[in-house]
């Protein structure tokens, strides 16, 4: 299998995988595979197939849950995607990418208070985690006082001056671009 996907011969590593799936059929990782180079090929819905038979299985690696809630996510199975990162966060609650993965999530989701807090946690974890920044302003733009001002203004720049200052530090100067462009076209300087 590491001889395949090495050298990156596409027949070679999808005939790999269906023989390690054939020999070891209680294996999570040789599920997990098949289910990755189906995601691969944009094949989401049999790749969804294959990370739910890998996640049956004893000894599940962690990226198989993580690419099955990305995989639910490209199917717009968002609550699906949730539950998993959700149960993912219980195994592993450091992970900042998982964090991001869930605060992007409930806030899509317009469950704008349990995405603050993941969101907070990835960057905390992460302190130089652009798009989580870039999405914790977002998240907080939403949260709303009855009146229908944004609540917490002040973290909001925070969050939206942090992701700016990190795009450009991981050469990502488009996205910062355009952060200070939509505030300059507000008026508000950040």
């Amino acid at each position: 299998m590491e001889k395949a996907v090495v050298t990156r011969q596409s027949r070679d590593v999808e005939r790999r995988i269906i023989e390690f799936t054939t020999q070891v059929p209680d294996s999570a990782v040789a599920w997990g595979l098949k289910g990755w180079k189906q995601a691969v090929q944009g094949l989401w819905t049999e790749a969804l197939a294959n990370f739910e038979q890998a996640s049956q299985k004893a000894d599940v690696p962690s990226w198989v849950s993580l690419n099955q809630g990305i995989t639910q996510e490209h199917l717009q199975n968002y609550q699906g995607a949730i539950q998993t990162y959700q149960a993912y966060i219980q195994k592993f609650p450091s992970d900042a990418f998982a964090l991001f993965r869930l605060g992007t999530l409930l806030g899509k989701v317009g469950q704008w208070a349990q995405a603050r807090s993941h969101l907070e946690k990835a960057v905390q974890l992460k302190p130089d985690y652009a798009e989580a920044w870039h999405n914790l302003g977002w998240v907080l733009l939403n949260i709303r006082t009855v009146d229908g001002q944004v609540e917490n203004f002040r973290p909001l720049l925070s969050a939206y001056r942090q992701a700016s200052e990190f795009y450009v530090q991981q050469y990502q100067s488009e996205l910062a671009g355009a952060i200070r462009q939509a505030f300059e076209i507000a008026g508000v300087e950040l």
